[in-house]
């Protein structure tokens, strides 16, 4: 089962200045009981310059001169259901008191404090256009992954199967995006 709440709130300054929130609040049963909720927000902000008045002069051969920034967690739950719960499967028969007795034993190992990954996104760029016919943006972004979940090797003992899914590790990836039209 997954839930989830969302706000956002957008406001804009005389068409020149813009800002946007929001909030995402999700809740979802493949997580263990310590970390079924997680929170995420974002925020950017904008600054169109063409419509302060400094920039007039320079309207014949700039048509959009824009920066911006912005932040933003988003969160994941790209696995199977039931992963941080004590599951049980059928484990052969046992003979007892005269009759076959079905035996049960745990399928996978229980990780309670299994949580979200996380992805962590931070953008600033501006975007142009000139003389109505050369548009584009130019924009540095750094983007993280943390609290990834991966199939590890567990112990026997002290767990009852020998993998268990986890979060750990993280990635980072940054650079600078062009585009030009």
């Amino acid at each position: 089962t997954l839930i989830g709440m969302f706000g956002r709130v957008n406001y804009s300054w005389r068409d020149m200045l813009f800002l946007s929130a929001s909030y995402r609040r999700e809740g979802s049963t493949k997580f263990g009981v310590n970390n079924k909720w997680g929170n995420f927000g974002s925020g950017s902000i904008a600054w169109d310059l063409m419509g302060c008045d400094f920039m007039k002069s320079a309207k014949s051969a700039v048509d959009e001169l824009k920066p911006r920034i912005s932040y933003g967690v988003t969160g994941r739950a790209d696995f199977d259901s039931y992963k941080a719960m004590a599951l049980y499967g059928t484990n052969g028969s046992y003979w007892m008191d005269g009759e076959w007795i079905i035996g049960y034993a745990p399928t996978d190992n229980v990780n309670p404090d299994l949580k979200w990954e996380k992805n962590i996104v931070f953008n600033v760029g501006i975007d142009f256009s000139f003389w109505g016919r050369l548009r584009g943006s130019v924009e540095y972004y750094n983007r993280q992954s943390k609290d990834l979940l991966y199939n590890y090797t567990a112990p026997k003992p002290p767990f009852a199967k020998d993998k268990i899914l986890v979060n750990v590790g993280s990635t980072s990836n940054q650079g600078v995006e062009v585009v030009i039209n």
